[in-house]
């Protein structure tokens, strides 16, 4: 089988923060940058600072294996592996897809597209009555 990638974000409070705060460094450096008149290094620093950030930001992604979920975080050292048969619990809703996994739940934002192909593929390995649809939380 071949891996398939998928690429996610986290809950929506915490993407609009991340993303936020790193349209804010693009800013500052724009600032910096009309400040003179000619090349800056302090604004190309900051550029390339912001550069790394999104960069960082777009890490967050599944990797789909025969018999587990490797799930990869925007912090490049961490990742975790969700094993099919542990997983308790598959919720689908209107903005991503959320999982019950021995006890803890893990919330991941993604695109329709992203989210109904990641869905095909992960029905594939765990049984259909896992899966759940919701429009609202599912861990109430």
């Amino acid at each position: 089988m071949k891996n398939r990638k998928y690429r996610w974000q986290p809950e929506l409070a915490v993407s609009i923060i991340y993303w936020s705060l790193t349209l804010i460094v693009l800013f500052y450096s724009l600032t910096l940058s009309l400040e003179n008149t000619r090349p800056y290094w302090k604004s190309n620093l900051v550029m390339a600072f912001f550069f790394v950030c999104v960069i960082i930001g777009c890490l967050r992604r599944f990797v789909l294996t025969h018999d587990h979920i490797t799930v990869y975080y925007a912090r490049f050292w961490k990742k975790q592996e969700l094993y099919y048969r542990n997983i308790t619990q598959v919720a689908i809703i209107k903005n991503g897809i959320e999982f019950l996994y021995l006890g803890e739940e893990y919330h991941f934002l993604m695109r329709k597209k992203t989210k109904s192909a990641l869905i095909a593929e992960l029905k594939t390995h765990i049984s259909a009555e896992k899966f759940v649809t919701k429009e609202s939380d599912l861990f109430q």
